[in-house]
């Protein structure tokens, strides 16, 4: 084996190591997350409204972490097709990955405060919402910045450079760049005149139906659906090639 092949299998091993570092990161903030899914103790002690009261903020918690983890595991797979294209890295990335997984560790983080904070003061209540999209928005945000990384250095870190671009979906990423800071810097403003806390989750349903209608104009027959909807058109299309299939 000459000195060329030690080096590339080192950059490989390498490589391979900070996409299973990455990937336990996740499994952490899963897991952390869920250990949030439990009643007080003692609770069989209490009265009965102190035990429907413990049963209702568990809901909300199971509801908080429900869609967390989805949002996580969202960006997970985003993150697994980032980094399929890759054939090397440098110390730029590896930071910029760092800091996505660090604003992605924040979320068990805004669980807590929007679990444990329905306060009596609407204020504080409010605070936890808008951390939480706050966090989302950062993770977005910093996913973006790892895939235009990707593309200005393509010719060294990564593989089918020519599809890249499309495969990144970067004309939404690029937008994501200039969009998300005015969305947060809206939730803030929404926040600092002490709004509803559902107004700052009306940006969210905003920037989901702006990224559908972009995917659909820029990427057309790349959006599939939610995966249930998937497999029901799996089963649907094997059902009709077996009603055309001959027998035998």
């Amino acid at each position: 084996m000459d000195i060329k092949e030690e080096e590339e299998i080192q950059k490989e091993f390498q490589l391979e190591r900070a996409v299973l570092f990455t990937d336990a990161v996740f499994a952490i903030i899963l897991t952390i997350m869920v250990l949030e899914l439990r009643l007080p103790e003692g609770i069989g002690h209490e009265t009965e409204g102190h035990i429907i009261k413990a049963y209702e903020q568990l809901i909300l918690k199971f509801l908080a972490y429900t869609v967390s983890f989805f949002l996580v595991a969202r960006f997970w797979i985003a993150h697994i097709k980032l980094f399929r294209f890759l054939k090397d890295y440098d110390i730029k990335l590896l930071a910029l990955n760092l800091l996505f997984l660090f604003t992605v560790t924040l979320f068990p983080f805004a669980i807590s405060l929007i679990t444990s904070g329905i306060n009596d003061q609407l204020s504080e209540f409010n605070w936890g919402h808008t951390i939480y999209i706050l966090i989302f928005y950062s993770s977005i945000f910093t996913q973006a910045l790892i895939t235009r990384y990707l593309l200005k250095n393509r010719e060294k870190l990564c593989i089918n450079i020519l599809k890249l671009e499309t495969n990144l979906k970067w004309k939404i990423q690029r937008i994501n760049i200039a969009l998300i800071p005015v969305l947060m810097v809206v939730v803030l403003v929404f926040n600092y005149y002490q709004t509803i806390f559902y107004y700052p989750w009306a940006t969210v349903v905003v920037y989901a139906w702006i990224t559908k209608r972009l995917s659909r104009a820029y990427y057309p027959g790349s959006d599939k659906g939610p995966l249930i909807a998937q497999l029901y058109r799996k089963i649907k299309t094997i059902k009709i090639k077996k009603r055309i299939t001959p027998a035998g």
